[in-house]
């Protein structure tokens, strides 16, 4: 096989090519690679806010919650006639220890 003028300068033209066509794609996977890691540092920050953001509901919703139990009418009524009972109790405990005393 001889190795002519045209041999050579196709031989060249196709290694131009594939070296040009490296580079290219060296080039776009940089960039590809920075915008990859842009992409996943925003994604972080968001995964932060949502978990700040999830807290808050939580804490806000476990509030509610025991505000729901504070002002439950059925709760509240029982607590109330509790209240009054022991309140009585202790007006007849003060009269038998003044009956007591005397």
């Amino acid at each position: 096989m001889e190795l002519d003028a045209r041999l050579l300068l196709t031989l060249g033209g196709m290694l131009a090519s594939v070296i040009s066509a490296f580079v290219i794609v060296k080039t776009k996977l940089s960039a590809t690679i920075d915008q990859l890691a842009d992409v996943e540092q925003r994604l972080r920050a968001l995964d932060g806010r949502i978990d700040a953001l999830d807290v808050a509901v939580n804490s806000s919703a476990k509030s509610i919650s025991i505000f729901r139990d504070m002002f439950n009418p059925k709760e509240r009524d029982m607590a109330s006639r509790e209240l009054e009972r022991h309140k009585i109790e202790i007006a007849h405990l003060r009269e038998d220890i003044s009956e007591l005393r005397k």
